[in-house]
């Protein structure tokens, strides 16, 4: 009787297993570690790209709810730049999850805000949603090196969270990126950067072998049982 429990055991964990997936956090940035520091560029985790950016600590009218620091996407200096994660990789059925939080600049200024992958090859995009506040979008299937969208971002608009998401087609490998064609040196405002990956609930091959062994007992079980006298 104990064997059969531990099979039965080994059988439940291996399904365990193989149907939670893994959520991986690739990237985090609160912006809360810098101090205020124009066109920066010393990021742990993005690059600074096409133009300056200026990281921010609360003051007067430029304030985050979410702590004291965060980025300014049009710097001091060669126009408003843009955030970049490093290339990173993902397996077919994976989820990519990229999220920040926006607000205006409160200095008078409409700016229009980038936001999306980029890849250096084709792929597929499926069941892409995007959450920006209480506006959701959502697509099909879509196949291209990159995929993005745009936002008008009043000067007094309020702390908006964005959540923009897809299930990787095939494999492949991507940046995400978020940023600003603003050139006045007031730029949207940004905090709380993050990508993360959900991996395919697809059993890896050691769960495979657990799930295996565990039938595999079961059944050595059940037919020892069959054969033992009345």
């Amino acid at each position: 009787m104990r064997w059969f429990f531990l099979a039965a055991g080994a059988v439940a964990a291996a399904l365990f297993i193989a149907n939670n997936a893994q959520a991986t956090v690739l990237v985090q940035d609160d912006f809360e570690s810098y101090g205020a520091q124009a066109n920066f560029a010393g990021f742990d985790a993005l690059n600074a790209t096409d133009g300056s950016v200026d990281v921010l600590q609360n003051a007067g009218i430029v304030t985050t709810p979410y702590g004291t620091g965060l980025v300014d996407l049009d710097g001091s200096a060669a126009g408003g730049g843009y955030l970049r994660t490093d290339l990173f990789s993902f397996q077919a059925g994976d989820v990519v999850t990229f999220a920040f939080d926006y607000a205006g600049n409160h200095q008078g200024t409409t700016d229009t805000l980038m936001f999306g992958f980029k890849s250096p090859g084709l792929f597929t995009f499926k069941d892409v949603t995007v959450q920006r506040g209480a506006v959701v979008n959502t697509t099909g299937s879509l196949i291209g090196s990159s995929f993005g969208t745009a936002a008008s971002v009043g000067a007094l608009d309020p702390w908006t969270h964005v959540t923009f998401s897809f299930t990787a087609g095939a494999a492949g490998s991507l940046s995400a990126y978020v940023g600003t064609n603003s050139n006045d040196a007031r730029g949207p405002l940004i905090d709380n950067f993050s990508l993360g990956v959900t991996r395919s609930a697809a059993p890896e091959p050691a769960s495979w072998a657990l799930m295996l062994a565990g039938f595999g007992g079961a059944g050595a079980v059940l037919r020892s049982r069959r054969r033992a006298p009345a």
